[in-house]
Order: C-alpha cells, then structure tokens, then sequence
C-alpha cells in the first residue's frame, strides 16, 4: 500500500500524513495549523475517503471518523 495524503478541502491546501487507523478511526498529523473540529478531510488517490475531524489530541494530530470504507488508507 501505498502512503495516503489527507488534504481538507479551503481556500489554502492543508496536507497531512496518517498516523494510524483503526476501524474507522483515523489519526492524522499535521506539520501546520490543525484543521477545526467537524472539518471534512478528505483522502485516497482519488479523494474517495471522508474523514470528519473529532478531536485534536495535540498541537500536531487530530482524530477523525471515517464516513466512507477505509480500506487502502496506509500511514505516511
């Protein structure tokens, strides 16, 4: 498998990199500004994967919930 970006669709490209998934459950870090909480991400080759934005655990990694099956998404 192949790394996934995570990019949250605005104004400015946000590009984040998956620390983990378990289930649904998505970790994602960020090296500038976390994106707020109920922010859609998106994710995939193809930006297929939706990813709801919970929680932000520290000042670089946010928790998301996927929407859609996460099946493909890889760390990096």
């Amino acid at each position: 498998m192949e790394p996934t970006g995570i990019t949250q669709p605005s104004v400015h490209a946000n590009t984040g990199s998956i620390v983990s998934v378990h289930g649904s459950v998505v970790d994602i870090r960020f090296t500038d500004s976390l994106p707020p909480i109920t922010t859609l991400l998106r994710a995939g080759k193809a930006d297929e994967i939706a990813i709801e934005v919970l929680a932000q655990l520290d000042r670089n990694r946010v928790r998301g919930i996927a929407l859609t099956p996460t099946q493909g998404l890889a760390r990096g």
